[in-house]
């Protein structure tokens, strides 16, 4: 059986004569997160108040380890460097885990907020819509515990991480689209233009989708491992059959033109 609670490492506080570690245990079971500080080089133990990451404050919203965040910045008054663990993980280190929780989970958790934030598949999003969206994101206070229960240092971090994701997620969905219609286009002819994303997911299901995605985004996907072009693909597969599920009449010409394309090169 799983344990209930997880015990991770945060980070340091470092000087020249001290170096102070910083702990967390979450309890899964009971939603709770505890900060502790250990003296590495002299005896030193802070137990930090207990944050129920379920529970609103009276203010509304879920309480954040404020307490941790100010003796944190007080002690880098005091000439203290901090080292975060978090800044030493790789971005898709997919089984790390950041306040309990793997980053691929990160990455998923935030895909599906922010799709449903702005109310619609990020296939249908074009450049500037992106990026103007993911400069204004906010992560409510009422929303998402996980994410408000780690240190603010943590978060701005996680958050750079995220939305480097999505759109990494996003010009990989475009440039699929338009290297699978350009394919298509160069076996069928011209007229397939006109042919529904719906007929683009018919055609890549002949074959073994993943790989089809591997092959097409070959030199996009070089630098990553086999997990991560594995991950990176399924996702890419899932939103474009999503998307042509969710519009099974929009054709290829229009999707590139949603996307910025607003000629296709001559092949």
């Amino acid at each position: 059986m799983a344990s209930s609670t997880y015990e991770e490492r945060v980070g340091f506080l470092k000087r020249w004569d001290k170096t102070i570690e910083i702990k967390r245990v979450i309890s899964f079971a009971g939603q709770r997160v505890n900060y502790y500080a250990v003296g590495l080089d002299y005896v030193a133990f802070i137990d930090f108040e207990t944050i129920e990451k379920a529970k609103k404050t009276e203010k509304g919203g879920y309480p954040t380890p404020s307490a941790v965040e100010k003796w944190i910045v007080q002690k880098v008054a005091e000439g203290f460097r901090l080292e975060l663990r978090l800044w030493n993980i790789e971005k898709y280190d997919l089984e790390s885990k950041i306040g309990g929780i793997p980053q691929k989970a990160w990455y998923e958790s935030f895909f599906r907020l922010f799709e449903a934030v702005q109310g619609r598949s990020i296939v249908w999003h074009t450049y500037d819509e992106l990026h103007q969206s993911l400069v204004f994101i906010n992560i409510s206070k009422n929303a998402w515990p996980d994410y408000w229960a780690l240190l603010i240092w943590e978060r701005e971090e996680l958050i750079g991480r995220l939305k480097c994701f999505i759109s990494e997620i996003w010009f990989l969905t475009q440039k699929l689209i338009y290297r699978v219609a350009e394919r298509m286009e160069k076996h069928k002819g011209r007229i397939v233009r006109e042919k529904p994303l719906q007929v683009v997911m018919e055609y890549m299901e002949k074959k073994n989708p993943i790989k089809a995605i591997q092959h097409m985004l070959a030199i996009d996907l070089s630098m990553y491992d086999k997990e991560q072009k594995e991950w990176l693909s399924s996702i890419v597969w899932q939103k474009l059959l999503d998307a042509s599920e969710e519009n099974r009449h929009i054709t290829l010409d229009e999707i590139c033109i949603n996307l910025g394309y607003e000629e296709w090169e001559e092949t």
